[in-house]
């Protein structure tokens, strides 16, 4: 979410650490053009902000900014979070966008084919290491330079053992929040 504002094309970011203008929240309608969406409201609100009025946002990174949530209590509990994440995936508006979802979904299903890919030949092999060297060196990269910004220690066990399963919990929360629908807040949502 960062990186996507630091270049000037802001997409995700989090409502429990997001401020904004009245008078830029006024000026787009408010919540007006996304009611009908369980989730996602924050992401649509610094869009319309952004991509229909030219509005300014900033990632604001100083400590006193920082806000810091609970984590999900089990890991039912963190799915369901992350399935509801993903359910906004197909009311993104703009084309470039759902096209970079897509093609990022399908990395994630190959990441997840990889291992039997593997398992069939010596090029498939090399093939898969290469694919995950890749993916986790650059996930290194980004989350060492994150840990730096937000002054957090970066745990390399962590990121070790994330690696392992996250084009897996990445296809199937992105595959439970397109297809299933979800409980949130007391209510079903599809």
């Amino acid at each position: 979410g960062a990186g996507l504002f630091g270049i000037g094309r802001p997409r995700l970011c989090n409502g429990a650490n997001l401020a904004y203008r009245r008078a830029s929240f006024d000026r787009i309608g408010g919540f007006a053009g996304h009611r009908n969406i369980a989730s996602g409201d924050d992401e649509f609100l610094v869009q319309s902000i952004v991509y229909r009025q030219g509005g300014r946002v900033v990632f604001a990174t100083a400590d006193k900014a920082i806000v810091r949530c609970r984590p999900s209590q089990s890991l039912g509990a963190f799915l369901a979070q992350r399935a509801r994440w993903a359910s906004k995936g197909l009311r993104y508006t703009d084309g470039r966008f759902r096209v970079f979802l897509v093609v990022l979904f399908a990395f994630f299903c190959a990441g997840t084919l990889m291992p039997l890919a593997a398992a069939q030949s010596l090029e498939a092999l090399a093939g898969a290491i290469a694919f995950f060297g890749a993916k986790a060196f650059l996930d290194a990269v980004i989350l060492v330079l994150s840990a730096r910004l937000f002054k957090v220690r970066f745990r390399w066990a962590d990121w070790a053992v994330a690696e392992l399963f996250h084009p897996f919990y990445l296809v199937t929360v992105s595959l439970l929040g397109t297809l299933c629908p979800y409980r949130w807040k007391g209510r079903t949502h599809r």
